[in-house]
């Protein structure tokens, strides 16, 4: 793009922190620094808050084919001895380290500040005076004066948390310039303008089980709320209502709304506050994994939480039994069952809409390819009667034919953007096998985490019921094992 040139250059000339507009090459530039620097050993250049998984994406996709720059670039976990880090560190180039690492090394002069040309920091959002990068530059700093940092973020929303945060996260950095490079930009705006794409936004409504479990997590979320409200009077939550609880930035509202009186606050209450995150975490969670895994998520919480000294207040609520019911229903229903006899499992697994909605986009995809014929026979792969449910999600077979092509011309190129690997890994084998297969092999692999983690629990009531004491597991559990053994022997 035109204006990258200058992106480059003005972070160049002037030590500061990028902040770019998501999608416009936040990665690329951070690349051509590392370019820069690890070209030679002339520098030593430290790569701060870069995960392993960052580190692969360079070598693998923005520097393949760069041997040179590729020699001088490294990644450094724990799992490096101190004497090869010592080698690294005497050899130069481009290193990924984790702050704690270089603190420690920086503390005990195995890397000398003054011999380290400069520092980029990935995420620069995230640097703050308490965290372990800031620690590591107030020594860098101490020592070293001429050094360069820039720091890179495309997360514009995080700076707006807080009072001050830019300028709290330029002193925790030792730069002064603020570079801002919005869609709105002049010349970003010019730039995108020449390449200007069609928009079509998909809304699409949730399924009945979806929204009965937000309606539910909102009830529980306000209850919690509302007890807080109650047992703390210190501070005015008055302003705390329903549209504000739903916020990404809730719980950092509430924490500074605490934080002059939050050596006062009892371990209840602060129970109540973790149990406000958790409870967000699963509702923004609903909208991204599917059926089977929710579950899960929620089965491992609500073990977690009872075994917890301080009990989660929601756990009591009425609204909490409908909750859990509700979660169970989207998978499966039980079916008949006595006191000796369990219950049946049957599946009813409910297929995230988006899922549906994608496979039809890239079914119309083909179609405006040519890679389709005008009347494509549309099969419904993994389906079968144990995971049917009018939710179910047809996949088309023809999809999975990436070869395929009418037209004699190179297969279709089809980018997908999703929000982080766990929604990436899904997709990528709900699109190679099928919706249903992947929901089966989900729900295989629950059961086999519910015998691991109820073995005990089962072998003493079968023990004891063979002895001829009375002893009885819940329907729910029995039928579950009776689903394991039925599936596994």
């Amino acid at each position: 793009m035109s204006f990258f040139r200058e992106v480059v250059s003005d972070l160049f000339k002037k030590d500061g922190v990028l902040v770019m507009a998501r999608g416009l090459g936040i990665h690329d530039t951070l690349a051509r620094f590392i370019r820069l620097y690890a070209k030679n050993r002339d520098h030593l250049v430290f790569v701060l808050n870069g995960s392993e998984t960052l580190y692969e994406t360079f070598r693998e996709q923005t520097l393949i084919g760069m041997d040179k720059v590729l020699q001088n670039l490294h990644f450094v976990t724990s799992s490096v001895s101190q004497t090869e880090r010592l080698r690294l560190y005497r050899r130069g180039g481009c290193i990924f380290i984790t702050s704690r690492i270089l603190v420690v090394d920086l503390l005990t002069l195995r890397v000398d500040p003054e011999l380290v040309s400069g520092f980029l920091i990935w995420n620069a959002h995230k640097v703050s005076d308490k965290s372990t990068t800031g620690f590591a530059l107030r020594i860098y700093r101490r020592e070293n004066h001429v050094g360069f940092v820039k720091g890179f973020s495309d997360n514009p929303h995080a700076f707006l948390s807080g009072f001050g945060r830019i300028e709290k996260v330029l002193q925790c950095l030792f730069v002064r310039n603020l570079h801002l490079w919005p869609r709105f930009h002049l010349k970003v705006n010019e730039c995108l303008q020449k390449c200007s794409v069609i928009v079509l936004e998909h809304s699409l409504p949730m399924h009945p089980g979806m929204a009965r479990i937000q309606k539910l997590l909102l009830k529980l979320i306000d209850a919690c709320v509302v007890k807080i409200k109650s047992s703390i009077t210190d501070i005015d939550l008055t302003d705390i209502d329903v549209e504000r609880e739903l916020s990404r930035s809730f719980d950092q509202f509430l924490r500074r709304k605490l934080d002059p009186i939050w050596h006062h606050i009892a371990p209840a209450q602060r129970q109540l506050l973790e149990d406000i995150k958790v409870l967000r975490r699963l509702a923004l969670k609903l909208n991204s994994i599917d059926c089977v895994t929710f579950m899960r998520m929620v089965d491992l919480l609500k073990t977690t939480s009872m075994k917890k000294i301080t009990k989660s207040f929601w756990l009591f609520i009425d609204a909490a039994d409908d909750f859990f019911d509700a979660v169970l229903s989207r998978v499966f229903r039980l079916e008949g069952g006595s006191s000796t006899v369990a219950p049946k499992v049957v599946l009813q697994m409910e297929h995230p809409p988006k899922w549906k909605e994608m496979f039809d986009v890239l079914r119309n995809i083909k179609k405006e390819c040519g890679l389709l014929s005008a009347n494509p026979k549309a099969t419904q792969s993994g389906q079968d009667s144990s995971s049917a449910s009018p939710h179910s999600s047809p996949t088309d077979d023809s999809l999975h034919n990436k070869g395929a092509s009418t037209t004699g011309s190179d297969p279709v190129r089809v980018l997908i953007y999703v929000v982080n690997d766990e929604v990436k890994r899904a997709l990528t084998d709900v699109l190679t096998t099928s919706s249903g297969a992947y929901l089966r092999t989900k729900f295989d692999e629950y059961l086999i985490w519910h015998h691991h983690r109820t073995a005990k629990h089962r072998t003493a009531v079968e023990s004891r019921q063979r002895a001829g004491e009375q002893a009885q597991a819940s329907r729910l559990a029995r039928g579950l094992w009776a689903a394991y053994d039925s599936r596994f022997g």
